[in-house]
C-alpha cells in the first residue's frame, strides 16, 4: 500500500512539470509576430510575451500573470500595455532591430 501514495506523487510532479501554453494571444504586424501567454507552475502563473521576426524567436518580457493588458505594433515597435506598479520579471529593450516600449498610462488598477 506504500506504492499508491509514491505513485500518486510521482505522477502529480510529472504532471506539473508539463507546461502548456494558456490564454494564447498572436499579434501580427509589419514582418513582426507577438506571442502573449501564460504558464501555470505550481504555486503562481506567469506571463510571457514573444516575439518573432526574420525567423528568429526571442522571449521579451516576463511578468505577473496581471500585469500585460495589451500589445500594439507600430513600426519596428512594440508597445506593451501594462497595469503599473505590479511586478515585472525581465524585460528586454531591443532585440532583432525592434525597439520595446512599456506603457503604464492604465488606469485599471
Amino acid at each position: 500500500m506504500k506504492i499508491a501514495p509514491c505513485l500518486l506523487i510521482f505522477c502529480f510532479l510529472l504532471v506539473s512539470c508539463i507546461r502548456t501554453h494558456l490564454q494564447e494571444k498572436v499579434f501580427k504586424n509589419n514582418g513582426i509576430t507577438v506571442q502573449v501567454y501564460k504558464i501555470s507552475e505550481i504555486t503562481s502563473v506567469h506571463a510571457f510575451v514573444d516575439m518573432q521576426r526574420d525567423g528568429w524567436t526571442h522571449n521579451i518580457m516576463e511578468a505577473n500573470d496581471d500585469v500585460i493588458e495589451n500589445v500594439l505594433i507600430s513600426g519596428d515597435t512594440v508597445i506593451i500595455k501594462v497595469t503599473p506598479g505590479r511586478p515585472i520579471y525581465s524585460l528586454s529593450a531591443y532585440v532583432q532591430r525592434t525597439y520595446v516600449r512599456l506603457d503604464s498610462s492604465s488606469l485599471r488598477w
